[in-house]
């Protein structure tokens, strides 16, 4: 008897780990399907595609362009065109700078405070585009009752949210290119 609850449970934990990892083939093929297209469609010089969700986010301060993306569809506009950057945790606007305050520094608007648990982190991204203006880049989605601030996946996601954001604040101030 032990010996078929023994075989029973080895059986399910083997298939856990085999459909654990066919999972992680599977969206690492779709991150590398966006990754491919928006690369060789519009060759930005910087490129974030979410693993949580690919949506995508491209800067190529040089020709002056941002490239926003999903799985489904992408678009890039020059970087005059962006209205307005903002840090989301959990769908709370935690930081923004907008078109007109660029050239200002952008301080958080809501610290860590009393945050006990963070599901999602993302960066909405708004565009002079009357057809699909906003953008939201996922960089980090922990369903489930969320993780703590000091989590080291969400500080790793924190970490390139906030690289992303520096880098969209300065192109931003930087204005058009002089080339």
């Amino acid at each position: 008897m032990m010996f078929i609850v023994g075989g029973t449970l080895l059986a399910i934990i083997i298939g856990l780990i085999i459909g654990s990892a066919r999972r992680d083939r599977q969206q690492a093929a779709k991150l590398r399907v966006v990754q491919h297209r928006l690369s060789a469609r519009y060759k930005p010089e910087q490129l974030f595609v979410s693993s949580w969700d690919q949506s995508a986010l491209g800067l190529s301060p040089d020709r002056g362009e941002v490239v926003l993306g999903s799985a489904q569809d992408d678009a890039a506009w020059p970087i005059t065109a962006i209205l307005a950057v903002e840090g989301l945790r959990d769908g709370t606007v935690i930081r923004r700078v907008g078109r007109d305050d660029a050239a200002a520094p952008a301080a958080p608007s809501g610290g860590k405070g009393d945050v006990i648990r963070i599901n999602t982190l993302d960066l909405r991204i708004t565009v002079d585009d009357p057809a699909r203006p906003v953008w939201t880049v996922r960089f980090f989605d922990w369903p489930a009752g969320g993780v703590s601030p000091g989590n080291v996946a969400f500080q790793a996601a924190a970490k390139d949210a906030e690289r992303w954001f520096a880098l969209l604040q300065q192109a931003m101030a930087a204005g058009p290119s002089k080339t």
